[in-house]
């Protein structure tokens, strides 16, 4: 952990921490009065020292640490450095002399005296003040600075020093015992971090499990552990050690949510493990054994009234049927939808599930079937369509939404605006305008809407004079005039094209895009000349925009002119 790196270990105390260090101008008598009251509080991180302890501080002890802290608040290690220093000196029997030569230490780490900072500093932590709150402090930040060192086998050691002291298993009995713990969690948590590194699988697993089920759980070990968990449980699961797997998970997860979590473990793993032919039987049998026991999770009757039990029944079942379509385990799968339907019935959500894995397994014609059969038809049909406009069966998709249009109530406006966007896809351009002149009919109140769309569907098909004629009817201003000036330029008619951008330039928000195109039109147009005038004027006039930069590229990519973006030094 390097120094000042408070994001690893949260601190309970921190806001009041800073309230003492003199942070929000606290007068000394107040500080005092805090100290007193907060005299039992929790220590902070393993680079601060805890309330308690600043609380039996003289008043000049805390004057000077308060010094040296402010220091390396502002990052200025060497004055730092130099009031821990300063500190040690004057007040070696002190309560914080421990601490202030642990903070010496880190000084040195990040003015990179490494070595000086292990033998001079942490080691004399260890030397001197040996069974002080700050000597498991120092033995692990040994640790980490070998680490950071890149020297592993040196940074194992001090570790396994640390871990050989550590009351791993048991409750910490004070704050030097809880100290030593959060020192052996972080401990175990970088050795893990080695292992990787030397891929070492084994050892790995052994501190995961470690963290997982011997450490003291507390809001500064936490989070570690959980992660810890979660990677001891991935671990144990492409082992085919589901139980293992599973007590890992509860130390991470209340039990409400652990029948999902491990559903979703098991088939990140079992999905990778069947991917190749020769871990697949493993992935079979992990997926056989989860499925056994996420039943058991569920409802036991065979036949649920409760509607409750019904849904928690078909969640369980649901995740049943995950784990065998991840593990390719097509039987099994098709197998448990059929029960979820016979227990639980055919809702339109497990409908909706059971055609998207065959879609998955490039079933579309079963898939459909499936969307067919939806409680909600024109949900059902929409699925049918969207299937079909995926695989570029645009007669079928246009069917489908026909058929949705034949149901009662059905909203004739959307659907046949579906229609209008299949046709387009197949680059069927007058049918697709065909369609949208009839929804002019269908819902005229939309007829911005269907005109811009009919305007969009002449350009896309290359007809853009008769774009231009269409847009010129929008309202939509400036995305109107933006695709207007698109169609003059393909037909080199560039003084049209630069009137439109003129008029779009009128506007502050869209000035800095408009000013740009309008050199990119002079650079169509050929006039050399106009188009550097534009491209400077863009960077002159709008230095911090993302089009200035675009300008200034072009100006020296393709003219060979460098300036300054609005003549600053800001990028």
């Amino acid at each position: 952990m390097k120094f000042g790196d408070r994001s690893r270990i949260p601190s309970i105390a921190h806001t009041l921490r800073n309230a003492l260090l003199g942070e929000y101008g606290v007068c000394p008598r107040i500080s005092s009065i805090l100290l007193a009251i907060c005299v039992s509080a929790a220590a902070g991180p393993l680079d601060e020292m805890s309330l308690e302890r600043w609380a039996k501080l003289r008043e000049v002890e805390r004057y000077q640490m308060q010094t040296a802290e402010k220091f390396c608040k502002q990052q200025n290690w060497k004055a730092a450095a130099a009031e821990y220093e300063k500190y040690i000196t004057l007040y070696e029997k002190s309560e914080g002399a421990s601490y202030a030569q642990l903070r010496w230490a880190l000084c040195q780490v990040h003015l990179r005296k490494a070595n000086t900072a292990i033998k001079d500093g942490f080691q004399t932590v260890l030397d001197y003040w040996p069974d002080s709150a700050d000597a498991a402090k120092a033995r692990y930040h040994i640790g980490r600075t070998y680490l950071d060192m890149g020297r592993l086998d040196q940074a194992k050691k001090a570790y396994q020093a640390l871990l050989s002291d550590a009351p791993l298993g048991k409750k910490p009995a004070d704050d030097v015992d809880r100290l030593r713990h959060l020192s052996a969690a972080h401990a175990l948590s970088d050795l893990a971090e080695i292992a990787g590194v030397q891929k070492d699988e084994q050892a790995q697993a052994e501190c995961w499990k470690k963290l997982t089920f011997d450490v003291d759980r507390s809001e500064a070990t936490a989070e570690l552990c959980r992660r810890a968990a979660k990677s001891y449980t991935q671990w144990c699961f492409a082992q085919e050690a589901f139980d293992e797997g599973v007590r890992a998970m509860e130390t991470a997860y209340v039990k409400g949510d652990l029948t999902l979590r491990v559903a979703n473990y098991v088939c990140q793993i079992v999905s990778h493990l069947s991917r190749d032919e020769q871990t697949l039987a493993k992935a079979h049998r992990l997926a056989d054994r989860a499925a056994a026991w996420l039943r058991r999770q569920g409802p036991q009757d065979n036949q649920p009234q409760k509607d409750q039990d019904k849904e928690v029944l078909r969640r369980v079942l649901q995740a049943v049927a995950d784990v065998h379509a991840s593990a390719r385990q097509e039987r099994q799968t098709g197998e448990v939808y059929d029960e979820i339907i016979r227990r639980c019935g055919a809702s339109d959500a497990t409908l909706a599930r059971l055609a998207a894995w065959h879609e998955s397994r490039d079933r579309f014609d079963k898939a459909c079937s499936v969307y067919r059969q939806f409680k909600d038809k024109a949900a059902g049909l929409a699925h049918v369509a969207g299937g079909c406009r995926k695989r570029k069966m645009y007669p079928a998709a246009i069917a489908a939404y026909r058929q949705i249009l034949s149901l009662e109530d059905a909203d004739e406006a959307k659907w046949t605006a579906e229609i209008a966007g299949v046709h387009r896809e197949a680059r069927q351009y007058p049918d697709a305008i065909k369609v949208y002149r009839e929804l002019m009919k269908i819902a005229p109140a939309k007829t911005p809407e269907w005109l811009w769309e009919i305007g969009t569907t002449h350009r896309d098909a290359g007809q853009y004079r008769e774009a231009i004629g269409v847009l010129r009817q929008c309202t939509n201003f400036p995305s109107n005039l933006q695709v207007m000036a698109w169609c003059h330029r393909r037909l080199k008619e560039y003084n049209e094209a630069l009137l439109l951008y003129n008029q779009i330039a009128s506007d502050d928000r869209y000035a800095p895009w408009a000013n740009l195109e309008i050199g990119m039109t002079w650079e169509e147009a050929g006039k050399k000349e106009n188009a550097i005038k534009a491209f400077q004027s863009v960077c002159r006039r709008f230095p911090k925009s993302s089009h200035a930069s675009t300008a200034h590229s072009r100006l020296q990519s393709v003219y060979k002119i460098n300036m300054t973006l609005g003549g600053s030094t800001d990028e």
